[in-house]
């Protein structure tokens, strides 16, 4: 950001309130140039967890320290990236008080985005109830939206909740190529004498159907040779990749790790695989942007992928598709099993060419999307 005349002060909690094993590779990764600055939080609860969302715990403290910052510091401009969801209401208490643009960046979608939503009177169920209410009420003086595809945020529109001349922007977190040199090396925890097939990162319930197929299709190939591994798929509802494994008499041919990973140590299992898996989600506006990092590594990248899905797109835009499998809702199972096996067979007879365009993926990086999202700032002041 600050090639592009903007220099970024990052407001976050102090890593002593965090609940989650935190990865402090990623330190690291931060320029020297960005200034951070820590709040306070309310201590996580313990047995008895009525409010253990970190943007709740910290949201009084969050706003007390902001307004400390604007008073000693010219402020320009706020940019709140959501998740956390709540403190997109940051944004707009502090316009209010201050005057001060602010602008929202969404990673994913609030209302009717939360996993679990349409079964009444759960947590999640009120989380919705509640977001219906706070994210119009966020959004209502924003000068500006962002999001790592503009997809994410069409709804806010489409509901009116903001001016459909509003300034807005698509752009993915892209990468940074130093981050990519610093990878760490670690036990890699899987057989080196299979060919090994990595899916690294957090699994999504919409990415099942994929995960079936392919495992469908392997059990019909019957390679013992060729085995798929799971790391730091993280916590999420339904069945485990395990589960389905064993459904589907695999259980010896994959390999499932949940916990996390530190993020310089994933960038050198990826560099250790024969190939990267990515399974895209059965909804089109899916942006895998796990997809960079495994360009990066300089091994081939088997995906599977909803046809309008930008990850779908990036990978032939920079000629990267020769193992990619593409689905639309049209299609029948059989012809994605078909498209699947013909994949994998072609990789096990030797057909890797794999000789992507990494120039063009210069759109993609970080510093592309730095540049993008100073422009939209510069018009803000």
């Amino acid at each position: 950001m600050i090639e592009f005349g903007w220099q970024p002060i990052v407001l976050t909690v102090s890593p002593d309130y965090y609940e989650e094993t935190l990865d402090w590779d990623l330190v690291d990764t931060v320029k020297e140039h960005v200034i951070v600055e820590h709040s306070r939080a309310f201590k996580a609860p313990g047995k008895l967890r009525i409010i253990g969302d970190i943007g709740l715990r910290s949201f009084p403290f969050i706003w007390k320290k902001a307004k400390e910052i604007i008073r000693k510091r010219q402020i320009d401009a706020v940019w709140i990236p959501v998740p956390n969801y709540y403190m997109m209401v940051m944004g707009r208490l502090l316009y209010l008080k201050f005057k001060i643009p602010y602008g929202i960046d969404y990673i994913d979608p609030w209302t009717d985005g939360i996993p679990g939503a349409g079964k009444i009177f759960t947590r999640a169920w009120i989380s919705n109830k509640i977001a219906r209410f706070l994210e119009p009420f966020a959004l209502k003086e924003a000068a500006f939206i962002s999001g790592v595809s503009s997809s994410y945020y069409q709804y806010v529109f489409q509901n009116r909740w903001v001016k459909t001349d509003l300034p807005n922007v698509g752009m993915p977190y892209g990468f940074d190529p130093d981050d990519e040199m610093q990878s760490k090396p670690a036990k890699l925890p899987w057989d080196t004498n299979k060919k090994t097939y990595l899916y690294a990162g957090a699994f999504l319930p919409k990415s099942l159907y994929f995960l079936e197929k392919l495992f469908e299709a392997l059990k019909d190939l019957n390679d013992p040779q060729i085995q798929v591994v799971f790391l730091g798929t993280g916590p999420y509802p339904g069945e485990s990749i395990t589960s389905v494994a064993h459904r589907y008499g695999l259980h010896r041919n994959v390999i499932e790790v949940r916990d996390r990973f530190p993020f310089l140590n994933i960038l050198y299992f990826l560099k250790k695989a024969d190939f990267c898996l990515l399974l895209g989600s059965t909804e089109a506006h899916y942006t895998a942007s796990k997809t960079f990092q495994m360009l990066l590594s300089g091994k081939p990248v088997f995906s599977i992928l909803h046809v309008e899905s930008s990850a779908a797109q990036f990978l032939k835009e920079v000629t990267a598709d020769q193992f990619l499998v593409e689905w639309d809702e049209k299609m029948e199972d059989k012809k994605l099993l078909k498209n699947i096996k013909e994949v994998i067979r072609s990789i096990r007879n030797g057909e890797t060419s794999w000789k992507p365009d990494l120039l063009k993926m210069e759109n993609f990086s970080a510093r592309s999307s730095a540049n993008k999202l100073a422009e939209i700032l510069d018009g803000t002041t």
